[in-house]
């Protein structure tokens, strides 16, 4: 009864997110494997410019310069969060252990289920999202894109969801 409750509730909070969307502003990057590096700059500047707080969801993790990126913002005194999927965090290439050992919260998912998220919100404001796995620069051998969304509400649909799936137990913070 709780869980259908919260689910209610939920799904009342996201109709006016998506009615009143029409204002973002968006920005696509699209690119190929011999030119992987260039669809990063966008989130550098992005986690460089961050002032209160980054949201991290992704399946995997093992870039460590995007690492030491998100750990320079948290030393910076932005709020730093990432949830990843539990296998990928806690496979050697991951870079969960970095962020750990700086500071930073690092959620899994706490089911015999896959994170398969791609985005990240900077200031409750950006959102980025799209295939881009967030994955080793030597690793990367595909074309990806990623969607760059300046929309309040884009963004609080991202951090609401990851909200409400922790609040039904689905997520738990790595100690």
């Amino acid at each position: 009864m709780a869980k259908a409750l919260i689910l209610g509730i939920w799904l009342l909070l996201l109709a006016p997110l998506a009615a009143s969307a029409a204002d973002c502003v968006v920005e696509s990057y699209f690119v190929e494997p011999e030119s992987y590096g260039t669809i990063m700059v966008p989130i550098y500047a992005l986690i460089e410019q961050a002032t209160s707080e980054i949201t991290v969801a992704v399946h995997s993790f093992e870039d460590t310069n995007l690492a030491e990126a998100l750990i320079d913002a948290h030393n910076r005194g932005v709020k730093v969060d990432v949830l990843m999927d539990y296998a990928q965090a806690s496979s050697e290439a991951s870079v969960a252990y970095m962020l750990d050992e700086a500071g930073i919260a690092i959620y899994v998912d706490t089911e015999d289920t896959v994170v398969d998220y791609r985005f990240m919100v900077v200031d409750q404001e950006i959102t980025v999202t799209g295939s881009y796995d967030w994955c080793a620069m030597r690793q990367c051998t595909r074309f990806d894109s990623i969607v760059v969304v300046r929309c309040r509400e884009v963004a609080e649909s991202h951090i609401l969801e990851i909200s409400m799936q922790s609040v039904l137990g689905k997520f738990r913070r790595v100690e």
